[in-house]
């Protein structure tokens, strides 16, 4: 049975394969934390309906084999890219906090096990965020701040 080790320094996370595959499905499903699995060059591989419901308004769309390009405005697009090529070089992940379809969202970029020679893979995970709350975001997560938002139908 094969392991996945994941830690921060000071908590430990180790998964067997199914407990590996549970994680998956839990984010697949999850009702309100948005998922996606994406690359460095934009390309998804898959995203749950909650992410789909925040950035595309729907859930009936397919994403899988789609790029940022395809499915958002061209600006949006490249600075997400630029922000998955500055992850890439630094190793660290990042937390974003945007407006996208009117709401408030906390966006966090995580590096995930990419094939040798493929760009980089991220997972996505996406949560509406109350602007009052102060949330404390570890000293490890790079900052990243847009100017872009998206205000949804009017």
């Amino acid at each position: 049975m094969s392991k996945h080790e994941l830690g921060n320094g000071k908590e430990h996370c180790h998964l067997t394969e199914p407990e590996a595959q549970a994680v998956c499905s839990a984010l697949l499903l999850h009702p309100f934390i948005g998922a996606s699995l994406i690359n460095s060059e934009g390309l998804f591989f898959w995203a749950n309906d909650r992410s789909k419901q925040l950035y595309l308004g729907r859930t009936d769309v397919d994403v899988a084999g789609k790029t940022l390009f395809e499915l958002f405005a061209a600006e949006w697009a490249k600075e997400r890219v630029s922000l998955m090529k500055e992850l890439e070089r630094t190793g660290k992940p990042a937390v974003l906090r945007h407006i996208r379809r009117g709401r408030g969202l906390m966006v966090t970029y995580h590096h995930m096990p990419t094939p040798e020679g493929e760009p980089k893979r991220f997972l996505v995970l996406i949560a509406e965020s109350d602007g009052e709350a102060e949330i404390q975001i570890s000293p490890e997560y790079m900052r990243f701040e847009t100017g872009l938002m998206n205000l949804g139908p009017l």
